[in-house]
């Protein structure tokens, strides 16, 4: 077994949010769409989450991303949420409607 030190810090998840969300929001429809799916490697207990909604054009546009190692539980929704809203502040405003 390797030697891990002590003080070693571990990432148990990351999030990623497209720059251009907040500035395409007024174009996007009002609900998203959000869900987790289990990584290839099941044993690893990793969890790839995506929250999308649709342009005026009705293409999908990725609204945030979250890697997460672990369950799909209440941890990785809200590691979710939270990414939404850093990089979208206008997410969680009346009108809008997660699916």
């Amino acid at each position: 077994m390797p030697h891990i030190a002590d003080d070693a810090v571990f990432i148990s998840g990351f999030t990623s949010i497209p720059s251009c969300v907040v500035q395409m929001w007024s174009n996007m429809s009002s609900g998203t769409c959000a869900d987790f799916a289990a990584g290839e490697n099941s044993d690893a207990g990793i969890q790839i989450g995506n929250r999308a909604a649709r342009d005026v054009n009705f293409n999908i546009m990725l609204q945030a991303m979250a890697i997460v190692v672990g369950n799909e539980d209440k941890a990785a929704w809200i590691l979710m949420n939270n990414a939404t809203k850093a990089g979208n502040p206008h997410y969680d405003e009346v009108g809008i409607t997660p699916l």
